[in-house]
């Protein structure tokens, strides 16, 4: 019998496939959310609105796809290729982009809400502004890993990381924070208004807060080890927590 090379992936593709898994999960949850909200207000809301809402499906739709596919291409289709294993195909690189848009998208749709709610344009303007910077910088993320070509290179992608990630977070906090500060100043004194106002304060601050929380692991796991793909476990799933929380509205 001749023997083969066998490589470790616990670390590697391992996580891949466990965020591949919580991502087909929360995917799941997607369609029924947005089969729920065409039921429910396909009669009612503007065309605008649900032109939105099935885009956002559509790319969620398409990031669940490309992780599908790629795992399928690393730990099936080359399996016992053990040099390829340190490749990044090409559709790991693209669905970093799709997973960045739906969550920029996303935001978009939650400043333009504090705008509606706070009357105010400089705090969605720098919602906007960290967004972007998030939003520029996966597609700068993308190139350069691209040019990689391999994982163990990704070292020199902290610092693109850190900036992307960082301004993420500074946005979900923003968005989160200036939604409870307008609302709460939104009080009427009625029981049945203030306590509608607090459901949504209340759904707001769970909300920025699970995103942010979510984005500074994968922040965290990807400057501690970026040649792993601990970050991939929670990047993945990442832009499902995104779309979940915008249809849960």
């Amino acid at each position: 019998m001749s023997g083969h090379a066998v490589a470790d992936i616990r670390n590697t593709y391992g996580c891949s496939f466990i965020g591949l898994i919580i991502s087909v999960m929360l995917f799941g949850i997607t369609a029924l959310q947005t089969w729920i909200y065409y039921w429910q207000y396909g009669n009612r809301d503007p065309k605008a609105l649900k032109l939105f809402i099935a885009v956002i499906f559509l790319l969620d739709a398409l990031h669940t796809s490309l992780c599908i596919y790629s795992v399928y291409w690393y730990l099936v289709l080359n399996f016992g290729n053990v040099e390829i294993l340190d490749h990044n195909m090409w559709a790991m690189n693209v669905q970093t982009d799709i997973n960045g848009l739906v969550d920029y998208m996303v935001q978009l749709y939650y400043a333009r809400r504090v705008y509606i709610v706070g009357e105010s344009i400089i705090i969605p303007i720098v919602i906007v502004i960290f967004g972007t910077t998030t939003f520029a910088l996966g597609f700068v993320f993308t190139v350069r890993a691209t040019a990689l070509k391999f994982w163990s290179r990704y070292t020199s992608l902290i610092p693109v990381t850190c900036i992307g990630m960082g301004s993420s977070v500074v946005a979900d906090i923003l968005i989160a924070g200036s939604m409870c500060w307008f609302l709460y100043h939104k009080r009427t004194g009625f029981a049945r208004t203030d306590s509608m106002i607090m459901t949504w304060m209340t759904y707001s601050v769970h909300s920025g807060l699970l995103t942010s929380v979510l984005t500074c692991i994968v922040l965290i796991s990807f400057t501690t080890a970026p040649s792993s793909m601990y970050w991939q476990l929670f990047f993945w799933p990442m832009g499902k927590f995104y779309a979940n929380s915008l249809l849960a509205m």
